[in-house]
């Protein structure tokens, strides 16, 4: 039976850190395909010497697949793409497994920088909300 794998990382890290399993999948994949090679993730993995096929997520074709296939998802999410595969697998008889596989972790304390715009500046004080950060108020 044909898997089709959603491959999700961050964006807070450095592309082609990946977990063992992500890199397992990828190698192991019969094709890998991606929506632009000019991707950072995408281009570390063809960096790493598996062949990646570029072209727009067509989720017909990746339902219908009958080989294993590795997606690696866009900074983007690939707006449209599960909601169009749900309804392609779904109109199948016997749909491929499908697997969403995480291959990068946001590290602990990414969320921070999103929620504040920033700590400190060249040593002065960040004023957030009125106060002063516990950083720099010593």
């Amino acid at each position: 039976m044909p898997r089709l794998t959603l491959l999700v990382t961050s964006p807070r890290l450095p592309a082609g850190l990946l977990t063992r399993d992500a890199w397992a999948a990828l190698s192991n994949a019969q094709v890998v395909r991606a929506a632009d090679l000019d991707d950072p993730t995408t281009a570390a993995v063809a960096a790493s010497g598996i062949q990646v096929r570029a072209g727009a997520p067509d989720a017909r074709e990746l339902a219908r697949s009958t080989y294993d296939v590795v997606w690696v998802g866009s900074p983007d999410g690939d707006p449209g793409l599960t909601d169009a595969l749900a309804q392609e697998l779904s109109a199948l008889d016997e749909p491929p497994e499908v697997e969403v596989l995480v291959g990068s972790w946001d590290p602990p304390g990414a969320g921070c920088s999103m929620r504040w715009p920033r700590w400190t500046r060249c040593g002065r004080p960040a004023v957030v909300h009125g106060m002063r950060s516990r950083l720099t108020s010593r």
